[in-house]
């Protein structure tokens, strides 16, 4: 695979050099004044859809009408945001 583009991926610094348009926060929460401080409008979104329980990503998908691969994209921004948390089975829940 990797003669065919793929890339070795053994550390975060490896995506982050992959991906350099997503926003890494210093590790902390985005909690200010018991709001969350989110770049854009799709984020808002896609947090507000996640309430006080874990949501999976195909119910997710359905709600926000985003393709797989924004969505998961959005969703890693999020998460390495530290906004919110990845769990097994493919589930999402506000940090």
């Amino acid at each position: 695979m990797i003669k065919q583009g793929a890339k070795l991926v053994s550390c975060i610094e490896d995506i982050i050099e992959e991906y350099p348009d997503l926003i890494i926060s210093s590790g902390q929460n985005h909690m200010s004044q018991g709001h969350l401080e989110l770049q854009d409008e799709e984020e808002k979104r896609i947090v507000d859809f996640m309430g006080s329980e874990a949501i999976h990503f195909d119910e997710l998908l359905q709600l926000s009408a985003m393709n797989i691969g924004q969505l998961s994209t959005l969703l890693l921004r999020l998460e390495i945001q530290g906004i919110i948390r990845s769990l097994v089975g493919n589930y999402y829940i506000r940090v």
